[in-house]
């Protein structure tokens, strides 16, 4: 075998044969040979995506209040955000597409700022004034200890 080709091999169970594949999905989550998730967490981004323009009639409802908003996104589009994070290996760089997920539907949720006449949009640090909870790269943290935890136990 020579360097920069891939030996694609089928494994044989007696008269069984399964193939190898780069990734799959398994249990909703994706898989591949190279344990790489920067491909699952894009998934997760875009899923999440979908949800909040599910939902953006509700975030842009003003019968809602922002607390019914926050729910909303806490209880419907961070789960879907975070499905499996627990097994996460996160860059920087994930960590801060994630944040710029979560600081979208919240800038939604809070809307922009009235200055001198002229509407302005919330900056980072306004919206996490506002918010007062953990971030999501902190639940990411959080979720991990977790299931660490919980490995460590069994």
């Amino acid at each position: 075998m020579t360097r920069g080709t891939k030996d694609i091999s089928n494994l044989v169970v007696e008269n069984y044969t399964f193939q190898q594949v780069e990734n799959f999905k398994y249990l909703g989550a994706n898989i591949n040979q190279n344990n790489n998730m920067h491909n699952e967490i894009k998934i997760r981004i875009s899923a999440a995506n979908k949800g909040y323009y599910a939902l953006e009639k509700l975030f842009k409802s003003k019968l809602l209040s922002r607390r019914s908003k926050e729910r909303l996104y806490l209880s419907f589009l961070r789960p879907v955000l975070t499905f499996a994070c627990e097994t996460w290996l996160t860059t920087k760089e994930d960590e801060e597409k994630m944040a710029c997920c979560e600081r979208r539907v919240l800038r939604r949720i809070y809307g922009p700022i009235l200055e001198n006449g002229v509407y302005r949009r919330r900056t980072n640090v306004e919206v996490q004034q506002i918010y007062q909870k953990p971030g999501i790269n902190a639940y990411l943290k959080s979720k991990r200890i977790e299931w660490a935890g919980h490995v460590w136990r069994s």
